[in-house]
């Protein structure tokens, strides 16, 4: 593997700006890496060596230590992320009447150019509003670009930009897919990340003890379903590897944009749109179903079915211009806070209504700038993710979790359990406390129906999609409906009976 300059001298070096470039707005750069946990980084505590260059990038910055997705999928996250809005309802692609970020930027005299190696986020699907430039193409049979590549196909677009917008400032959006399943082997990370040396899924047992309660029975050949368990594992392991393949592709991409000086003054901001499920949780299919299935049907893997953790819990780094250098910050902070945070690092202001009112749901984060570790006294005290069947909130000073089930694509009669965690003493999520604490439950579901009413959205379930986009959709498990209440979270159609309203929770407590 090729040997490259520390990327925290690169960047020191880039922090030094002209004075005619401080008094222009800054470069601003996004990167959202594609279905990552922010628990696989180093700067978030990850032991392995997963993440060095946005390890040295957070250390030259700031990390907010608890950021909450707004969506455990991608045609749900990203127009809530790049229009800074919540979307309390599906939707498949931006809605028109919401100004986005690359729209916003344009407006204010950047040159803006994106590329996204999720073919979903395409033309097609509205997704290159706002852009002089975007590319969301596969490669030849339909393959999604890797990171690296991505960044090669970018690099001469963003060059002929430059010499066409020769004074304008850059916004810049890149979206690596790599981390996204399936995971691919990197054998160049073997010695430093062995696929059967990642951390197992805790606690230690717990997958094996719940297979013996309520799985299939374990074949002859592998008592107890060890192998398959391994095997899972080494999945596990894949992932690391991806997620380290695509951190350095990151600190390529960096390396060159200083040399083109484009990080000098510069803004950069490292983010996700959702997270990953690693087996953690068992499947929501009936006990019937579970008593049939082998662990890797048996526990979830993926995500768009459900709002534990490691689906929602995604990283949130910033380095540049206006920006501390090597804080931490553990005030909770969520998707939405993106787009007026980079406005303010920019010097732009947010998007307003007709009546020159704030249109944009998300919180300015330099607020918590000038040691506000844990956020001033009225900051946020909920976070929020929504999906069509299911709905979450986190409380900040009880340390609660409720997940519910709403009535807007599925019925009470389908079956999802309401669940309530004690994230403080239970942050794997392993006991259901709904029945045990019906007054937090109650009290938290009227919290989470006041956000659901205060942020009504129109909705795109059931409208055609392109062809294209449908086709990607089946290709990656997201569109169809089958057994198993979990498998899939989008039926191609409208449902084929009627729904309550979409804004109201099943059996909400008032």
């Amino acid at each position: 593997m090729l040997q490259r300059i520390p990327l925290s001298l690169l960047l020191s070096l880039a922090g030094f700006a002209s004075c005619s470039r401080e008094a222009q707005r800054p470069n601003v750069i996004l990167i959202v890496i594609d279905t990552l946990r922010s628990d696989r980084l180093g700067c978030y505590g990850y032991p392995r060596a997963t993440s060095p260059e946005i390890d040295e990038l957070a250390s030259e910055g700031v990390v907010f230590e608890e950021c909450v997705a707004q969506a455990p999928w991608t045609m749900q996250s990203m127009p809530s992320m790049l229009a800074g809005r919540y979307l309390t309802q599906h939707r498949n692609w931006p809605d028109p009447r919401h100004v986005l970020l690359a729209e916003h930027f344009r407006a204010a005299g950047y040159a803006t150019i994106g590329a996204s190696a999720n073919d979903l986020l395409s033309a097609e699907m509205q997704f290159d509003r706002g852009f002089d430039a975007y590319d969301s193409s596969t490669l030849p049979g339909e393959v999604d670009k890797p990171c690296d590549v991505l960044v090669k196909d970018l690099l001469p677009k963003l060059d002929a930009l430059r010499a066409a917008k020769k004074d304008a400032p850059i916004f810049l959006y890149l979206q690596p897919f790599d981390p996204h399943f399936p995971y691919l082997e990197h054998h160049e990370f073997d010695l430093h990340l062995p696929t059967d040396e990642t951390e197992a899924v805790q606690p230690e047992g717990w997958q094996a003890e719940e297979l013996v309660c309520r799985g299939a029975p374990a074949p002859t050949e592998d008592f107890g379903w060890a192998k398959e368990l391994i095997g899972l594992r080494h999945q596990r392991g894949l992932y690391d590897q991806e997620v380290r393949f695509t951190d350095h592709a990151i600190g390529v991409f960096l390396d060159e944009l200083r040399a083109r000086g484009l990080l000098n003054g510069a803004v950069v901001a490292i983010v996700s749109d959702h997270g990953e499920g690693m087996w953690e949780h068992v499947n929501k299919a009936d006990d019937a179903k579970l008593a049939t299935l082998s662990p890797n049907g048996f526990f979830f893997a993926g995500h768009a079915h459900h709002v534990y953790e490691e689906a929602i819990r995604t990283p949130f780094v910033l380095w540049g211009r206006g920006v501390p250098k090597g804080e931490r910050f553990s005030a909770p902070v969520e998707n939405v806070d993106l787009f007026p945070t980079l406005c303010a690092l920019a010097g732009l202001a947010t998007p307003k209504d007709a009546n020159g009112q704030g249109v944009l749901d998300g919180r300015d984060l330099t607020l918590l700038f000038g040691g506000k570790k844990e956020g001033p006294r009225d900051w946020r005290e909920h976070t929020y993710a929504f999906m069509p069947h299911v709905a979450m909130v986190r409380e900040r000073a009880s340390g609660l979790k409720l997940i519910v089930p709403t009535c807007s694509y599925r019925a009470p009669e389908d079956g999802i359990p309401s669940e309530l965690f004690d994230l403080a003493h239970d942050a794997d999520e392993r006991v259901n406390l709904f029945a045990q604490r019906a007054d937090d439950a109650a009290r938290l579901t009227r919290v989470l129906q006041s956000a659901i009413d205060a942020h009504p959205t129109t909705t795109t379930w059931g409208a055609k999609k392109p062809p294209k986009i449908e086709a990607a959709l089946r290709e990656s498990g997201y569109s169809g409906v089958g057994d198993n209440p979990d498998e899939h979270d989008e039926p191609t159609e409208a449902p084929p009976r009627p729904r309550p309203d979409p804004r109201v929770l099943c059996d909400t407590p008032r």
